[in-house]
C-alpha cells in the first residue's frame, strides 16, 4: 500500500523543491550555518533577557549585557542574580541530559543563590482558573 499525498505533485512543485535544496546547499557551503561568536553572544543575551522577562524580570537587553560584562547595573539584586544564573545555565546546557538528574542540575544553576531550595523538585499543585 503506497502513500498518496493530499495534493498532486507537479513539475512546478518538483522544480521549487530542487531550487530550495540548491539554495540551502549554497548557503551551507558558504558557511551560512556558522554564526560568528559575536552574533551567538548577542543572540544568547537577547534570549536570556526575553526568558527572564517572561518571569517578570525587568532588566533590559542593555542591562543584561552590562551584567554579563561585569559592570554595575541599577536593578534589584534578585534580578541581577537571575541574569548571572541564566547565563551560567546556558553555558552548561550542552552537558545536560533530558533526564531527572539533568533537570535538577539546571535548577541548581537557574535558582542558585535565590531560594535556598535549588536542585530540589517542587511538588506543588497547579490550579487552573
Amino acid at each position: 500500500m503506497s502513500y498518496q499525498p493530499p495534493y498532486t505533485i507537479t513539475p512546478r512543485i518538483l522544480q521549487q523543491v530542487a531550487d530550495i535544496v540548491e539554495l540551502l546547499t549554497r548557503w551551507e557551503i558558504a558557511g551560512g550555518n556558522a554564526m560568528s561568536p559575536q552574533l551567538r553572544r548577542n543572540h544568547r543575551i537577547r534570549t536570556i533577557q526575553a526568558s527572564l522577562a517572561i518571569e517578570n524580570n525587568s532588566l533590559s537587553v542593555e542591562q543584561v549585557t552590562a551584567v554579563l560584562e561585569g559592570k554595575r547595573v541599577l536593578g534589584l539584586p534578585r534580578e541581577i542574580q537571575e541574569v548571572r544564573n541564566a547565563f551560567a545555565a546556558y553555558e552548561q546546557l550542552p552537558h545536560w541530559r533530558a533526564q531527572q538528574g539533568g533537570f535538577i542540575g539546571s535548577a541548581r544553576f537557574a535558582d542558585g543563590g535565590l531560594s535556598g531550595r535549588c536542585g530540589v523538585f517542587s511538588l506543588w499543585r497547579c490550579r487552573h482558573l
